[in-house]
């Protein structure tokens, strides 16, 4: 049925074209093969190790298939990656084209910037709050020994710190994404933001706020 349409473009895989395609490429014919302009490879970075030696000899063989139905085919090859550390030397083994690497967006955006945020200590018993800066005697530790009470003291929920950030963003009609480790952290985070807006009289901003995480059925979604 794709052959007799014509179709422009066909979303397959590895297997399909390994097991189908190529081997019947003689009912397909030189209308299909001798007119492929572009093979496009989405995650190309998932294709490495033995999987990914086999992918490499399948579109060497959809290449000499190409050739043979068209001799002057030059099938180019997009390759899609966010994850590669190295692309052009990965692109060339998996497609033996040498690739122009284009490592930097065009889309128009907006500034941003980047902000290590560190909870601050958590209260301790007497509301004191860094109270191991000094030693059992009273006296201050030397640095080392500074660093070493920093690195152990306990600090407030990150989660706790992200629920105050997004309240305060919001209040400012400022949109915003947090991410978290499990989805009980989602509806956590999310549940005390509500309650934050809440406290200070805001309540026509919770509406505004939702968790989204797997686990959703259809109408929740």
């Amino acid at each position: 049925e794709i052959r007799k349409q014509g179709t422009q473009v066909i979303l397959t895989n590895p297997d399909s074209l390994h097991h189908a395609m190529l081997p019947g490429h003689k009912s397909w014919g030189k209308k299909f093969w001798g007119n492929i302009k572009y093979v496009v490879l989405d995650e190309a970075h998932t294709h490495t190790g033995v999987a990914g030696s086999h992918v490499a000899n399948v579109l060497r063989r959809l290449l000499r298939v190409c050739t043979l139905w068209d001799s002057s085919s030059r099938v180019e090859f997009i390759c899609t990656s966010a994850t590669i550390s190295n692309p052009v030397a990965h692109v060339r083994r998996l497609t033996t084209r040498t690739p122009v690497c284009i490592d930097e967006s065009g889309a128009p955006s907006g500034e941003k910037a980047m902000v290590l945020w560190q909870p601050p200590a958590a209260e301790g018993p007497s509301g004191q709050g860094n109270s191991s800066s000094k030693g059992f005697n009273g006296l201050p530790l030397n640095n080392h020994e500074n660093e070493n009470a920093s690195s152990q003291m306990q600090r407030r929920s990150p989660y706790a710190e992200a629920a105050d950030i997004i309240a305060n963003l919001v209040q400012r009609n400022i949109r915003c994404l947090a991410f978290v480790s499990a989805r009980k952290v989602a509806d956590t985070v999310a549940r005390d933001v509500k309650q934050l807006l809440a406290k200070v009289s805001r309540t026509d901003l919770v509406s505004k706020v939702d968790s989204y995480r797997a686990g959703y059925n259809q109408t929740e979604r």
